[in-house]
């Protein structure tokens, strides 16, 4: 196609200079259109520089006690001034080899959203005065009309552009500004000429790279006909991560050497709310990712995310992961630019390891090494595990680490014997230059049943370790650590923080400041203290029947730490022992015999009326909401992947598609389902291996599939015939790691011998016991069918109410009429144990 004559200003010459040349236009990559080339450009000054992409709707620092806090905040202390916490971020980021950061700026109509946050940012990256950058990460919108798109997308630049020109610290090559395009896929290439063109005549030239995740060579070969370069956004397997450096990194670099290559690894540790995603073995993913970005030989580098607690992709260094993952940027920056490894003047090791794991599946530790500036850089290693009261429960053998590099040991310990510990405590003895020490404040991995409740990681370094004296013997309530505490007559108790005092001086590991107390890893009270000599009341929160776990932390402001070992809390509603069947790394059924109220449940009465939400009373705090759709309509902040009783959570005061509280003629209360309405409980909800599900319901009518319960992942569903017969089956999982295909798909149903009566009451109960499952009706068993257990059920797990689930969370197949009295529980319940009609 020919560009008209505007005016002869040299954007519009350059524009004239193009020549045609064919773009891919279909799936197939069939020529379906002809356009011009981009004018050529010097990409030499881009080449080295790293990014990471930034979240605006993030603040840098989360609270301890807000709905996404507990483990997931930074441990850096940021000013409340919008500009100056940016500043800081520069200050933090820039010695590890950061450039900058790519701020996601989300179109909206004619509109730049998230434009003031960009301000903020490139202001405070100018008073860091550190040459840190900002560059747009633009997340365009198709309008509705397609003939509108150029004019509304040249709008929101028209917001964005003077920052983008004529900030110093906003990324510009040669004086053009550089923009990343998510999502460049909603426009074909042939659309983002006519779009590219229509906002260059107004602005003048830009650089446009294209998000080219999970993509194809094809894709990236059409796409390259319009933009600059591309570039990496997502979370992927390493599978797919490998197949890309394969086939797009020899194009990138055979076809297209004048094109911007930017590459980089997968920083993030879990697909947002839904639990889905990539099960990563601690710190391998990062590690492997990395080795394969350094194969692909990019001209830049770009890394997911800056501070994401939702996918756990922090570059910060954070509460949790402490700064393992801007560690082992600033050690692979110096590989690929083939410079010196940093070394530390002080032992840098990490202990890794989960924050959880089921009973019956391995613990996984790592120690983790840097390279240390000392004559003599062997270091001898040796882990211990222990549980919370101390006991040794296994040594394994002393290593030798020569840290000259990045090492990395790695230890498996086989869960099913220690079934009866709560905790598995890490703690590292250490030899360099000739003097032993072990480090013994590191988190632990609790031993939980029934689901993971997130897929979190501790990585602790010993240099951010506050070294302490007497700090072990904290008491509640006179309980000392390890134990199990009462829960006490209004919930006070006496904590005592022992003898153990902290050095003073000016590194991480030296000096107090305050102390908090964390309930289930989350902060509840903060006080100052230079040590844990105290005495203080508190006022502990009703654990019901659940099991609360609680810890003591010193802290100062250079975010160095010190943990206690843990003490719980019951208020012994679920006494005695029970046995629970678990899945074994080699997929056999073993028993474990443990204590009843450490196995996960939750319970929905609905006879009140809560509003939009719906109220778990077990204790759990793992709450549902009416209605609602998408990420903001049911993941209720951080009870997305996680049932830790952690309250704080929030819906809509107006959810659509929700079920009305009703009364019957007895005044008792219950939902009424209708014209689609549902209710959805996020992840960390659906049990992967043995469960109970309840519910009373009432239908209206038949005639259609009904949902009752569904799950997007096969983990249960429960529904009605139209027929109105009661089904209940298993499936295998739709979706592997990483979204990959299953290898089979199996399903497992149990048909109601007795139709049910609309405008009647009924009861239901399904038990799954790992080997077969169970369907009862009015308290009745109605039949059974063998199913075995999958682990692709751990992953997706959230539940909806009054529907069956499609994938991820989209209700299909809605019920009309009553439910209440909804309880999930984490075992196979016994006949007699199960709630009655």
């Amino acid at each position: 196609m020919e560009l008209q004559m505007r005016s002869l200003t040299l954007k519009s010459m350059l524009l004239m200079s193009l020549i045609a040349m064919s773009v891919y236009g279909g799936e197939n990559g069939a020529v379906s259109a002809k356009i011009q080339s981009r004018p050529k450009f010097d990409k030499k000054a881009y080449l080295g520089t790293v990014w990471c992409h930034a979240n605006p709707w993030w603040n840098l620092d989360k609270s301890p006690k807000n709905g996404a806090g507990g483990p997931d905040f930074a441990w850096h202390k940021f000013p409340d001034d919008p500009v100056l916490i940016w500043k800081k971020a520069a200050d933090i980021c820039a010695p590890y080899g950061l450039t900058g950061l790519q701020m996601e700026i989300d179109q909206v109509g004619g509109k730049a959203g998230w434009i003031d946050v960009y301000k903020n940012m490139l202001e405070g990256f100018r008073l860091a005065g550190n040459d840190f950058k900002g560059m747009v990460f633009f997340v365009p919108q198709k309008q509705k009309d397609d003939k509108d798109n150029a004019k509304m997308m040249e709008a929101a630049f028209g917001e964005l552009f003077q920052l983008m020109k004529t900030h110093p610290n906003a990324y510009r090559l040669d004086d053009m500004p550089v923009v990343c395009v998510y999502r460049a896929s909603i426009f074909t290439p042939v659309e983002w000429h006519d779009i590219i063109r229509e906002i260059e005549s107004s602005f003048g030239r830009m650089i446009w790279l294209a998000d080219a995740n999970n993509r194809d060579s094809a894709w990236v070969e059409s796409y390259l006909q319009v933009f600059d370069g591309i570039t990496i956004y997502s979370n992927w397997t390493l599978e797919s991560q490998r197949k890309f450096v394969d086939k797009v990194a020899p194009l990138m670099r055979d076809k297209f050497p004048e094109k911007i290559f930017e590459f980089g690894p997968h920083n993030t540790y879990c697909v947002h709310f839904h639990f889905g995603g990539i099960s990563p073995r601690l710190t391998e993913k990062f590690v492997k990712s990395w080795e394969m970005t350094l194969d692909a030989k990019p001209d830049a580098i770009s890394i997911t995310n800056f501070f994401d607690c939702y996918e756990n992709s922090r570059i910060l260094p954070s509460y949790e992961m402490d700064d393992i993952l801007i560690k082992m940027i600033e050690y692979e920056l110096s590989r690929w630019k083939r410079v010196q490894p940093p070394e530390s003047p002080r032992l840098s090791l990490y202990v890794a390891n989960y924050t959880n794991v089921i009973i019956g599946s391995d613990a996984h530790f790592e120690v983790i090494g840097f390279p240390l500036k000392a004559a003599d850089k062997k270091v001898s290693i040796q882990l211990e595990i222990y549980d919370a009261k101390g006991k040794l429960l296994q040594a394994f053998p002393q290593e030798d680490m020569l840290l000259d590099a990045m090492r990395i040991w790695k230890y498996s310990l086989p869960t099913l014997a220690f079934a009866d510990c709560r905790a598995l405590v890490p703690r590292l003895k250490y030899t360099v230059g000739g003097r032993t020490e072990t480090a013994t404040s590191y988190p632990a991995t609790n031993l939980v049943t029934s689901l993971r409740p997130h897929l979190l990681m501790w990585c602790r370094s010993l240099d951010n370790m506050i070294n302490v004296n007497g700090g072990q013997e904290w008491t509640l309530n006179g309980v000392h650590i390890g134990e199990t505490a009462a829960y006490p007559i209004g919930g006070f108790a006496v904590i005592n923080g022992g003898n153990a005092t902290s050095n003073g001086g000016p590194l991480p590991n030296q000096g107090g400041g305050y102390v908090r107390l964390l309930r289930n890893g989350r902060e509840i009270e903060t006080f100052g203290s230079w040590d844990l000599k105290f005495n203080r009341i508190f006022r502990l929160p009703d654990p019901v029947a659940s099991l609360d776990w609680y810890n003591i932390e010193l802290e100062n402001g250079k975010g160095g730490r010190y943990l206690s070992p843990a003490i719980w809390v019951s208020a012994n509603s679920r006494p005695g022992k029970i046995t629970l069947p678990v899945l074994l790394p080699d997929n056999t059924i073993a028993e474990s015999r443990i204590d009843a109220e450490r196995v996960p449940f939750f319970y929905y009465p609905c006879d009140r009326n809560h509003g939009s939400m719906l109220i778990d009373q077990s204790g759990y705090d793992h709450h549902g909401m009416l209605g609602g759709s998408g990420y903001g309509g049911g993941h209720l902040q951080r009870t997305a992947y996680r049932h830790e009783h952690l309250d704080g959570t929030a819906g809509s005061s107006m959810p659509q598609n929700a079920p009305e509280f009703k009364t019957d003629e007895n005044g008792k209360g219950f939902l009424h389902f209708a014209n689609g309405s549902y209710v959805i409980i996020m992840g960390g909800t659906a049990f992967p291996y043995a469960y109970t599900y309840e519910l009373s319901f009432k239908p209206e009518a038949f005639g259609k599939t009904q949902g009752l319960i569904g799950t997007p992942n096969g983990q249960f569903n429960l529904a009605l015939t139209p027929a109105g017969l009661l089904s209940a089956w298993r499936v295998s999982c739709i979706e592997g790691e990483g979204g990959s295909k299953p290898v089979k798909k199996q399903r497992a149903e149990v048909l109601s011998r007795q139709k049910l009566e609309p405008g009647k009451w009924h009861r239901a109960a399904v038990v799954y016991d790992m080997k077969k499952l169970s369907l009862y009706l009015d308290g009745e068993l109605q039949g059974e069918t063998a199913s075995v257990p999958d682990r692709g059920h751990e992953w997706i797990n959230l539940v909806t109410i009054g529907s069956l689930c499609a994938f991820v969370w989209t209700p299909v197949d809605y019920f009309t009429g009553g439910i209440r009295d909804i309880r999930i529980y984490g075992r196979n319940l016994c006949a007699d144990e199960l709630l009655k009609p």
